[in-house]
C-alpha cells in the first residue's frame, strides 16, 4: 500500500559513484534505489538517519538506465519517484597540464 510518498534520487551519478544522494525519505525508513531499465536494487543501507542523505551502492550501474527512489516505514510504503535520474558514463580522464604561457616569478 503507498501511503508515504516517494523519496527523490538527486544527481548527477555516474557509473563510477559508490554513494547515491536521496532526498525526502522518513527518518527510520528503509530507502532502495532502483535502477528502473532492469529493477535492480542498486544503492540501500540501513534505515535512513536523515530526509537527506546518501546511500552506498550495492550493485553496478549502467550508464544510460534511468534510477529512482522508494520508501518504507513501518506497514507503509511508498511507489517509485516519478522524478528519475540518468546513470552518466565515466567521465574522461583528465590528461597531463600544460602551461600555454611561461610562469613568471614576482
Amino acid at each position: 500500500m503507498a501511503n508515504l510518498l516517494p523519496p527523490r534520487v538527486k544527481g548527477p551519478v555516474s557509473e563510477c559513484s559508490t554513494q547515491i544522494w536521496v532526498q525526502g525519505q522518513f527518518p527510520g525508513a528503509t530507502v532502495e534505489v532502483v535502477d528502473l531499465n532492469n529493477g535492480t536494487v542498486v544503492a540501500s543501507g540501513p534505515p535512513a538517519a536523515s530526509p537527506d542523505q546518501t546511500f552506498p551502492k550495492v550493485s553496478a550501474l549502467v550508464p544510460g538506465h534511468k534510477l529512482a527512489a522508494r520508501q518504507t516505514l513501518g506497514m507503509d510504503s511508498s511507489g517509485l519517484s516519478a522524478d528519475t535520474v540518468e546513470v552518466e558514463k565515466r567521465p574522461n580522464p583528465v590528461g597531463p597540464v600544460t602551461f600555454v604561457t611561461p610562469l613568471a616569478g614576482c
